[in-house]
């Protein structure tokens, strides 16, 4: 494909895609359809032969605009994936056709200087100061990961990276915690079972007299206690854990505090119903997502942390 032949085909997919915006409001928030017949409309053999761009076009506005779920629709509002913006559309756009690799600065220099910025203005959002850190993500899932994986290494003083885990540890998180946290848990080496789900109150928040408990009966078994992982805003009604008490007793134990606030992270930019008197700052790492409520396209998230330096402590080469 030529530059005029790019050209050309750019701006059918615009057009293709305003025309699908433009007309939004007439459709359905989700496809009436059936998976039989979406996977029989895919079942395809491998091509081979090239397609000419022209019939991919066709073939997306017939097999799947028709199908897909309308979230730029006015009635879309029950999902916490929200509605992209326009110009995080044409943003991604951009991204995919320069196709620069952030992991060093000599092989992709502007756009490890623009991934710079965006973690700093999101630490400076959080409250951090000039010594956090953090880097983007595919999203909260892996960004969970990467501050359960820190939470390991800082409160074993970077033992378990090198020689594994050889103790039994404890993570603590409530029953509305998003469900990567057992994953994270299990990866790390722990096992699941090194998870301690704990009893909510009247308002969805993490009771801090089961926590307690948990961790008294924790280490009166002989295990220790590794992590706290903090809700700031649950997936299923929005409800944001007491950091301010989380982190006095992740101090009082000597352990990470570590806060998901994939989903609600995004109340901090509001004007209206500021978050940003509740503790957030305290957390030694921090998901957010901004492919949730700060619109932009998936996959966007990222894991920030109070001191950067953990970072590259757990994940030099």
């Amino acid at each position: 494909m030529d530059p005029k032949e790019f050209r050309d085909s750019g701006h059918q997919v615009v057009d293709l895609l305003a025309r699908y915006l433009e007309g939004i409001e007439q459709k359905r928030v989700f496809p009436d359809a059936q998976p039989r017949m979406i996977n029989q409309l895919f079942d395809e053999p491998l091509p081979q032969q090239a397609s000419a761009p022209e019939a991919v076009l066709q073939e997306i506005e017939a097999k799947l605009l028709p199908y897909c779920t309308n979230v730029g629709h006015p009635g879309y509002m029950g999902l916490i994936t929200p509605s992209p913006s326009p110009a995080g559309a044409i943003a991604d756009f951009i991204a995919s056709a320069i196709n620069q690799n952030v992991g060093a600065y000599s092989i992709g220099p502007s756009a490890v200087a623009m991934e710079r910025l965006v973690v700093r203005w999101l630490t400076d959002l959080c409250g951090y100061s000039n010594n956090a850190g953090g880097n983007l993500t595919s999203g909260g899932m892996l960004a969970n990961f990467i501050g359960l994986k820190l939470a390991r290494d800082a409160v074993t003083e970077d033992r378990a990276q090198h020689e594994g885990v050889h103790q039994k540890w404890a993570v603590y998180s409530s029953e509305e915690r998003h469900v990567s946290i057992d994953k994270a848990v299990d990866c790390i080496g722990l096992g699941r079972s090194a998870l301690r789900t704990l009893p909510t109150d009247s308002n969805f928040e993490v009771r801090l007299d089961a926590l307690e408990k948990a961790i008294a009966q924790d280490k009166q078994n002989g295990i220790r206690p590794m992590c706290i992982v903090g809700i700031f805003g649950t997936t299923n009604t929005g409800a944001v854990d007491n950091v301010r008490a989380l982190r006095a007793i992740a101090d009082r134990e000597a352990m990470w505090l570590h806060m998901d606030a994939a989903y609600g992270g995004g109340m901090l930019l509001s004007h209206q119903w500021s978050m940003r008197d509740r503790g957030l700052e305290l957390a030694d790492s921090i998901t957010i997502d901004p492919h949730k409520w700060f619109y932009a396209p998936l996959d966007a998230g990222a894991v920030l942390v109070k001191d950067q330096r953990r970072l590259t402590a757990s994940f030099h080469r």
